[in-house]
């Protein structure tokens, strides 16, 4: 029965570290990407996005960073990377 118990108790304790982990996750309200191959082509309506280290095409996500300022983080806490 402790055992029993314990794998419970374990398994509650990952569920509730896991939930707070995906609350933290900001949405992603765009997506694309373009590739040198139709550097034209709208992406955006994709089913798929393509995600490579690649020197031919990039990938463009935007984020709703809305909660970070409901937080009280400051724009100028906040930076894009390349």
């Amino acid at each position: 029965m402790a055992k029993i118990h314990q794998a419970l108790w374990f398994r509650f304790l990952l569920l509730t570290i896991l939930s707070s982990m995906a609350w933290a996750q900001l949405p992603v309200t765009d997506d694309t990407y373009v590739s040198s191959a139709a550097p034209t082509t709208n992406n955006g309506n994709s089913p798929s996005l393509v995600v490579q280290k690649s020197s031919n095409g990039t990938t463009l996500i935007k984020l709703d960073l809305s909660q970070l300022t409901a937080a009280g983080v400051s724009s100028t806490a906040v930076s894009k990377q390349r």
